[in-house]
């Protein structure tokens, strides 16, 4: 009797092992795959760098071109401003994100929205506005404006 209680009990056993391997397994599978869904939010589609500059002068003022890759603001006078506007283009079916950002010595100078929103297929037009306080010093100031543009979570 005691051998077929415990077989009785190691075959219980066996199975429970079996039942606990084959949930911790799929949970593993699970969590792998939400892992990586959440990460592709988490992954910008596309970076766009774009150079930007501006001259802080004591007399003159001056308008200059840029480049595709690049925003500039020209000479401007101390406690005057420039503005500059760049369209964003989502192109994807989904709604997208763009988040903004600067580096270098011009930022403190420029203002921005840092998160735009994008719906499917749409454009939408930013404004970068470099200012100049009349006490700022006098001279070029340059930096990289850095746009990522993420898939949105609505």
């Amino acid at each position: 009797m005691n051998r077929k209680m415990s077989r009785k009990k190691q075959s219980n056993y066996t199975k429970l092992v079996i039942l606990l391997s084959i949930l911790l397994i799929l949970t593993l599978i699970i969590s792998g795959i939400l892992f990586y869904y959440v990460n592709q939010f988490k992954k910008p589609l596309k970076i766009m760098n774009l150079k930007t500059n501006i001259t802080i002068s004591e007399k003159k003022i001056g308008f200059e071109l840029g480049y595709n890759d690049s925003i500039t603001f020209g000479t401007i006078k101390r406690g005057s401003a420039s503005k500059r506007d760049i369209v964003l283009i989502n192109t994807y079916a989904f709604p997208a994100k763009a988040v903004i950002s600067c580096n270098g010595s011009i930022c403190p100078k420029l203002s921005f929205d840092e998160e735009i929103p994008l719906e499917p297929n749409s454009q939408k037009s930013v404004e970068f506005l470099a200012t100049s306080h009349p006490d700022d010093s006098l001279g070029y100031f340059q930096g990289t404006i850095t746009i990522k543009i993420f898939r949105a979570v609505k």
